[in-house]
């Protein structure tokens, strides 16, 4: 049983099999908790962010900040309450929100990491 080394252009599996689930559009794939506060960690107004995501209320953000006083659980929180309370959340509302908060670097970048794997992950196929 011998593996061939692969190639830094080969994308693995189970990307490339979520990208073809979304129908090569991996903006609209819902995001996991996880994955929100890694892209997000620079996000520092994550209230204004919030005030754009679909789903969401300014009480809730209230509530968010009353509650948890360090920035960073603000934030986890937040991503957990989103995620619950909107079954179609996706990348294309943070996205949105993000470009709305006037967080275009962010915005920008998730876009082009999530746009990037399905476009190559979509070509491999086409192969």
């Amino acid at each position: 049983w011998k593996t061939e080394p692969r190639s830094n252009r080969e994308i693995s599996p189970s990307i490339l099999s979520a990208a073809i689930m979304s129908d090569s559009s991996s903006v609209a794939r819902r995001p996991a908790e996880s994955e929100l506060d890694l892209e997000l960690a620079d996000l520092v107004n994550w209230q204004r962010f919030a005030t754009h995501l679909p789903a969401l209320t300014r009480g809730d953000i209230e509530q968010i900040e009353q509650e948890n006083r360090d920035v960073q659980q603000q934030k986890i929180e937040l991503f957990r309450t989103w995620l619950q309370r909107c079954p179609n959340a996706s990348w294309n509302d943070i996205v949105l929100a993000l470009e709305k908060a006037r967080e275009n670097t962010l915005a920008d970048a998730i876009k082009k990491k999530f746009i990037s794997i399905s476009t190559e992950a979509h070509n491999q196929v086409q192969q």
